[in-house]
């Protein structure tokens, strides 16, 4: 016979696989086809007109092999995940461009998106454009080739508007076409749109100048018809970076903050909720209490969080959420995405408890982790049965 505790985690997974099947059977009801013969939503596939931009390079002077893992390795890794939990998550077709100075990088892409079944692979649009290397060969001695690609978009999209340019180390737990509509929030002289990078910067040995709390250089939103109006010279973003050459440790990230120390009106706070990440849910510094209220946004793996085999409670989860989407069959029920992962997490659970039999992390940590995962998959009349079975999950000790 089961044991009351064993089957109180079951009925936790079911009830994640069932609430997120019946959210997409019952709130929209005018898909009348089971959810492994068709996606998340009705798609619109008429293209978005705002295009979603992340640079992918090749090698590189600061290229290294994390937990066995090579950068472009997982790079090429990082960027199928994104795809295709963007894939999943929209409503209509997106626009991706892909900035390289490696070709073969875009087939490969292509190539992994034409194996999906068609209903996702034809709700993304993947474009290459040549990445743009200054000419200045101070900056190439100081930073690899792509590290600075952010700061060049007006020149590299000169046919472009508008664009959300993303880290490859990101996965969408909502629809991305969400995040561009905080386009319609900026005012007549904001350009940037970026989350607040909580924590980071203060509880790290900082020594460039940073705004606030400093923000994120992913994602960014950014109107690159008002960048080309020349609100500061390409010439200035040079010199901070040979001003700055032994101090900037982000790259690109840190010149934008430092830009806008001197010219705050440029900036549009998007909610931190949109750059996610795990250390959020620990008692430290790095607080956002918007994700208690509507969960991960995006969930943002930076530094080799999903790769890294560096023992913390935090990137353990990390690397099972990765996995999670990684193995993720296209196609396949979300809610066995769910509850995989929800059996990994409480497979470590038990692997690494306490002598005591507790959960060797954190009932608190436990719960805003899954709450902030899954907060964006549930309707409102299901959400407080799941939370009740995150509290059992969480609380109880288990021999």
């Amino acid at each position: 016979m089961m044991k009351p505790r064993k089957l109180s985690f079951v009925l936790v997974v079911l009830f994640a696989s069932c609430t997120i099947y019946r959210w997409y059977s019952v709130s929209h009801t005018a898909i009348e086809i089971p959810l492994h013969q068709r996606g998340l939503y009705h798609v619109n596939l008429q293209t978005h007109p705002v295009a979603f931009v992340f640079t992918l390079c090749t090698g590189g002077s600061r290229s290294v092999a994390i937990a066995g893992v090579t950068t472009d390795e997982r790079q090429l890794r990082q960027t199928i995940v994104l795809l295709k939990s963007a894939a999943l998550a929209t409503r209509t077709r997106l626009r991706f461009i892909l900035l390289s100075d490696d070709i073969d990088i875009y087939k490969k892409v292509c190539s992994k998106i034409t194996q999906w079944p068609s209903e996702y692979s034809t709700r993304v649009s993947l474009e290459f454009r040549q990445i743009y290397v200054p000419s200045d060969s101070s900056i190439l001695e100081l930073y690899d080739k792509c590290s600075t690609e952010r700061l060049y978009l007006p020149r590299v999209l000169p046919d472009v508007d508008a664009v959300v340019y993303l880290d490859t180390d990101m996965i969408f737990l909502r629809a991305p076409e969400l995040l561009v509509k905080k386009f319609q929030l900026f005012d007549q002289t904001q350009i940037f749109g970026m989350a607040p990078m909580d924590g980071y910067y203060s509880s790290h040995t900082t020594q460039v100048p940073f705004v606030g709390k400093g923000f994120c250089g992913a994602p960014l939103l950014v109107n690159l018809t008002r960048w080309r109006q020349k609100p500061f010279e390409e010439q200035t973003l040079e010199d901070i970076m040979t001003a700055f050459r032994d101090r900037i440790q982000s790259g690109d990230q840190d010149v934008l903050n430092m830009i806008l120390i001197e010219k705050p009106h440029l900036l549009h706070q998007l909610g931190c909720e949109w750059s996610s990440h795990m250390e959020q849910c620990m008692e430290s510094d790095y607080r956002c209490p918007r994700i208690h209220n509507v969960g991960f946004s995006i969930l943002h793996g930076f530094r080799g969080r999903f790769l890294t085999d560096e023992y913390f409670n935090y990137h353990a989860f990390n690397r099972m959420t990765f996995r999670a989407w990684e193995e993720h069959a296209m196609g396949a029920p979300l809610g066995a995405l769910v509850s995989d992962l929800l059996a990994s997490m409480r497979k470590a659970e038990l692997e690494r408890r306490g002598n005591d039999g507790s959960p060797y992390f954190g009932a608190q940590f436990c719960r805003c982790l899954m709450k902030s995962l899954f907060m964006s998959f549930l309707d409102g009349n299901s959400n407080e049965k799941f939370m009740d079975g995150i509290e059992v999950f969480c609380n109880a000790k288990r021999s």
